[in-house]
């Protein structure tokens, strides 16, 4: 067959495995990378925090220096990874920070929204959330997770219910799905 035909069982149906490219394909297309325009020079913040971002981005541009030149890898082998973290009251600049931040690393933006993300059937969640980062190493995206707090709450102990399962489920995810990623992801929360 030719690139991009599908295969179709004698009934009209197309095989499993293409209707998960299809699904897999449009789980990747929720997430837009869009070109950031905000400029971290035009981020009104006191000194001491435009310090922590200064700092904050020579690590991500020296990463290579500090982790095999200086030999940093040796002492933390799993140091590729970037999560920033950005908590304040509403109207604060968390949005406008991450945007700079990418636009300062020359990176695309990709904003993975909770409502977007989560799915009222089990499981799918999680996918999601894999999805979201798998876009942003395909295209060399900064992950922006806004309203963390909705993901990244405490795991639930006294589970009742599969959906505290499933809450929980999403969280391991996440968090597995962070530990491996080499890239820069942000989340911004008002707690």
């Amino acid at each position: 067959p030719a690139i991009g035909e599908r295969f179709v069982s004698p009934q009209g149906q197309p095989r499993p495995q293409d209707r998960d490219a299809d699904t897999i394909a449009k789980r990747l297309g929720m997430f837009v990378v869009e070109t950031p325009r905000r400029r971290l020079q035009d981020l009104i913040i006191p000194e001491t925090t435009r310090l922590q971002f200064n700092t904050l981005l020579t690590k991500i541009r020296y990463h290579r220096v500090l982790y095999e030149d200086f030999g940093l890898g040796e002492i933390d082998p799993s140091g590729g990874r970037t999560a920033i973290n950005l908590y304040g009251p509403p109207g604060t600049g968390k949005s406008f920070a991450v945007e700079a931040i990418a636009h300062e690393l020359g990176l695309g933006l990709i904003r993975a929204n909770y409502a977007e993300i989560e799915s009222k059937y089990v499981g799918e969640t999680a996918k999601n959330i894999k999805a979201a980062f798998q876009k942003a190493r395909e295209t060399n995206a900064l992950l922006f997770f806004d309203e963390a707090d909705s993901i990244l709450g405490r795991r639930l102990s006294n589970i009742s219910q599969s959906t505290d399962h499933a809450v929980n489920v999403s969280r391991s995810v996440m968090l597995l799905e962070l530990d491996h990623f080499q890239g820069v992801t942000a989340f911004a929360t008002n707690l």
